[in-house]
């Protein structure tokens, strides 16, 4: 797995701090400042105590590129699991799931985590506020490098 920047580190520090008071903190950074490599990093420590996550993108081209970032970070491959239409790689059973945001909106169920990291989170979607209400001792945590979004205060605390 490659060394975390020092910023990194720091990020998911205060993250931790965050969600520890049961917030739902935005994680904001610009692009290419390696906010998948922190989400990994975060996935990593989460799966070290057994836990179960999922990592929601608002694109499709977004499902394949994090796959791939996330085994290039030292991820198992065969704890992964996609969850995008009747893509070859879904399995529910795996503990971490890459989910395509539009997919989720259009199923009654949703998977079954105890961290869940938005991507892209100021692009608003029914599935942000239907997880929260229906997981509510899930953290969730919102990456975004323009977190400026109208209502974005509604649904994230920090």
């Amino acid at each position: 797995m490659s060394q975390l920047r020092e910023y990194q580190s720091l990020a998911i520090d205060k993250l931790r701090e965050v969600i520890r008071n049961n917030k739902k903190p935005v994680l904001s950074s610009p692009t290419g400042s390696g906010k998948t490599r922190i989400a990994s990093e975060i996935f990593a420590m989460a799966r070290q105590r057994n836990k179960r996550v999922a990592f929601v993108v608002p694109f499709l081209s977004l499902i394949g590129q994090t796959w791939k970032a996330f085994a290039a970070a030292g991820m198992d491959e065969d704890d992964m699991g996609v969850i995008q239409a009747d893509h070859t790689l879904t399995n529910w059973t795996k503990p971490i799931q890459i989910c395509s945001i539009d997919t989720l909106a259009r199923r009654k169920n949703l998977p079954e985590v105890d961290i869940v990291i938005f991507d892209e989170c100021h692009k608003r979607s029914v599935v942000h506020k239907r997880w929260m209400d229906h997981a509510p001792d899930t953290k969730f945590i919102g990456l975004s490098a323009t977190p400026w979004a109208k209502g974005m205060g509604e649904i994230w605390d920090e």
